[in-house]
This record gives C-alpha cells, sequence and structure tokens, in this order.
C-alpha cells in the first residue's frame, strides 16, 4: 500500500511539474476567421487600388469585369445583416421543419 501512494504522489508530482514547464503554443500573428460581413466598415486605400489594379488586368485579358460599387453607409449595412440574419432564420427553420 505504501509503494502504490508513493507511485501515485510520483505521478501526480511529475504531471504537475510537467504542466509547469508545457510550452504554450504561441498566438497565431494573422485572424482564424473571417470577419462575417456587416463588421466590415471600411476598405484601406491600398485594398481599394489593389481591386482596381485587378479589374484593369482583367479588362486588358478580355475576361469579365464587375464595376465596383459605392461604400455602403452604416445604416445599409445594417439593413444588409438584419436580412441575411432574416433569411438565415428562415432558412433554418424550414430545415429543422423538414428533418423531422
Amino acid at each position: 500500500m505504501l509503494v502504490t501512494m508513493l507511485t501515485f504522489l510520483f505521478v501526480f508530482v511529475y504531471l504537475q511539474i510537467s504542466l509547469h514547464f508545457e510550452r504554450k503554443p504561441e498566438p497565431l500573428p494573422y485572424m482564424v476567421s473571417q470577419p462575417l460581413p456587416w463588421q466590415i466598415h471600411s476598405v484601406s486605400h491600398s485594398r481599394k487600388n489593389s481591386r482596381v489594379d485587378e479589374v484593369n488586368s482583367n479588362a486588358s485579358n478580355g475576361t469579365c469585369t464587375n464595376s465596383t460599387a459605392p461604400p455602403l453607409s452604416p445604416v445599409e449595412v445594417e439593413k444588409a445583416a438584419a436580412t441575411i440574419q432574416t433569411h438565415f432564420r428562415k432558412f433554418q427553420q424550414k430545415k429543422h421543419k423538414n428533418g423531422k
């Protein structure tokens, strides 16, 4: 019985020490997930320029190009977010109802 208790104590101390010195992973230097559409408020000037360059290069290649839309106001962003959420809730309800 004494051997069992000493073994348990040894394992316990070993685990505590190993957990104390365990290397924690460093945080990632970038976002793991993309922001939701209503979390995007503005696009940086450099990104706008790169998008214009991309559109111009597609036009020179003869591929289809879309005209860039003007930026949305905060009210329009909130309205779009509410619409997306409403449609998604309806979809989930319909999916849940069909699943039964």
